[in-house]
This record gives C-alpha cells, structure tokens and sequence, in this order.
C-alpha cells in the first residue's frame, strides 16, 4: 500500500493506494477547517481508508464509473461511514442498489468550504466522470511568496481515469497559485516516482 497527501491551504487530500487485485486508487478529499469529506471510488482493500477518514464528517461517496475494480469495496467503505453514494446516471447500473443520487456534467459537490466541479468524460464507460476543485486562498492562509499580497490564490487539482483504470492525481498551479505540501509513504517493494516540479504536484501509477 501506498499512501499520498497532499495539503494546501484548507485543503487536504489523500490518496491511498494500491488497492485490490488490479492496483486500484481511493482518494478522500477534505476540508481541514470544517473536517467535512468526500471519499472517491471504493475499490477492493478500501478498508485501508480508515486511518485517514478518523475525525472527518464523510459527506458522500462519488464513485467514477462503473467497474467493479471501483466498487468491489463499497459494502467495507459503508460499514465504516455513513454517507450517500453518488454516480453518473448512465453508471448506476447494476449498483442501483447503493447509489442515492447522481451526478452530470457541471454539478457542483461542496465539501466544507471547498467545491467539486463535475466533468462528464464518457468513453472508458458512458457514465464516466471526473472532477476538479478550485481552491481560492485569504493572503493569511497563503504559502507562496510569489504571490501578491492581498491578492487571491486559486489551484486547481484534478484527477481523471485512464482505460487500464490507474489514476493519475495532479494539482496545477497558476501564475498566483499557493504550493502545497506532499508526504508520500510507500511499501518497499514499490518504485518511488520522480519528484513532481517546483510548480506543480503530479503523481502517476
């Protein structure tokens, strides 16, 4: 197992990997301030999510699409939460049983004071989706020198799926944008990545 976090701002991001037979991801995105969350996909091993879901309030559970490698772990995931389960329509089948309501194109998720842009990216499947969260910081909270005092500082983190269902998790910054921090934990047997640059975040299985 592998473990990532990354933290700018109120934002806290986890990615825990790799889960369940075909090296799956799950991601839990956070506000550290109100501690409200957000668990993405549920694969198999999810349980591995516990030590990084302890004191947050899970507000839904967004499931990608509709592989079993991203829902094999969703009755673990719901024994250890309770939350709504969320998907694209077009995906719901045949886990009609566990989703509470759907997502399309352009919904908008809150998690605290944090927002999730839905992106509809049919192909690998048809209810296939992604999102992206934009992030803008008060001068007190911000990190970067390079940025002007006074002004706002948005970043925009997003994740997206590939057709071998490995994740691909990067957080793009702008001319104004604050840096983050990331603590990566690994097993041994696992190759460390090459650090991501001065500017950016960027971690790829």
């Amino acid at each position: 197992m592998q473990e990532e976090i990354v933290r700018d701002g109120r934002l806290l991001l986890v990615k825990i990997g790799l889960l369940g037979p075909v090296a799956n991801n799950a991601y839990v995105i956070a506000d550290s301030e109100t501690n409200d969350a957000v668990v993405v996909d549920a694969p198999e091993g999810c349980e591995a999510l516990a030590p990084s879901l302890r004191g947050l309030a899970v507000r839904q559970v967004i499931v990608t699409h509709r592989h079993r490698d991203h829902w094999a772990g969703i009755d673990t995931l719901l024994d250890m939460i309770e939350a709504p389960v969320l998907c694209h329509d077009a995906d719901r089948e045949p886990w009609e049983k566990y989703v509470s309501g759907t997502l399309a194109d352009g919904d908008e998720v809150t998690v605290g004071g944090l927002t999730l842009r839905i992106v509809h990216t049919p192909g690998h499947t048809p209810g296939c989706i992604c999102s992206t969260l934009a992030i803008t910081c008060s001068p007190a909270t911000r990190s970067s020198p390079a940025a002007p005092a006074g002004r706002a500082a948005t970043k925009t983190c997003s994740w997206r799926f590939n057709r071998s269902s490995r994740a691909s998790t990067r957080c793009l910054t702008g001319s104004t944008s604050t840096r983050g921090t990331a603590r990566t934990r690994r097993s041994p047997s696992r190759r460390r990545s090459t650090p991501s640059s001065r500017r950016s975040h960027t971690t790829r299985r």
